[in-house]
């Protein structure tokens, strides 16, 4: 499930590395960067209940702080592997924006913040494709971004 912004997580890096270079009145795309920063998280609750209650929910992981491999590891058993395939969805562009002011890898970027997707959901291949339409009746939007493999309990960005 997308995510239009940064959430709460990242705020000290931000606070460190790109507020004092750009300052909150700076404007970028949706605002200024102060705006941007303080628009509302997405409430994901209505949504997730209702497909967990359909049954296809195998795993769930809200991304914040950990990004979306700290926070999918957690759901992952020992011989599980979450392969996540970053060309899939475009991340807002406050995040590029962050990356190249702050000078952060993009590694230090997905370890630290949701870069775009702000709630996993873990579904059988076969109901994928109902589970993203189940989530646009909600008002949300979603896109398959990855896959699930025996393993490690490895998560990869590829």
């Amino acid at each position: 499930l997308h995510s239009p912004n940064v959430r709460a997580n990242g705020f000290s890096l931000i606070r460190s590395a790109v507020i004092p270079e750009l300052g909150l009145e700076t404007v970028v795309e949706g605002g200024t960067l102060g705006e941007v920063l303080l628009e509302p998280s997405v409430i994901y609750a209505p949504a997730v209940m209702s497909l967990v209650t359909d049954g296809r929910v195998r795993g769930l992981a809200h991304i914040t702080g950990g990004g979306l491999p700290g926070n999918i590891k957690r759901i992952l058993g020992a011989g599980i592997d979450a392969e996540i395939d970053k060309s899939s969805w475009d991340p807002p562009s406050i995040f590029s924006l962050i990356e190249e002011v702050g000078g952060i890898s993009p590694d230090d970027m997905f370890a630290t913040f949701n870069m775009g997707v702000g709630f996993v959901l873990v579904v059988s291949s076969d109901t994928a494709s109902g589970t993203i339409d189940r989530a646009t009746d909600f008002g949300l939007t979603a896109c398959q971004i990855g896959r699930i493999s025996g393993g490690t309990g490895v998560v990869r960005i590829t």
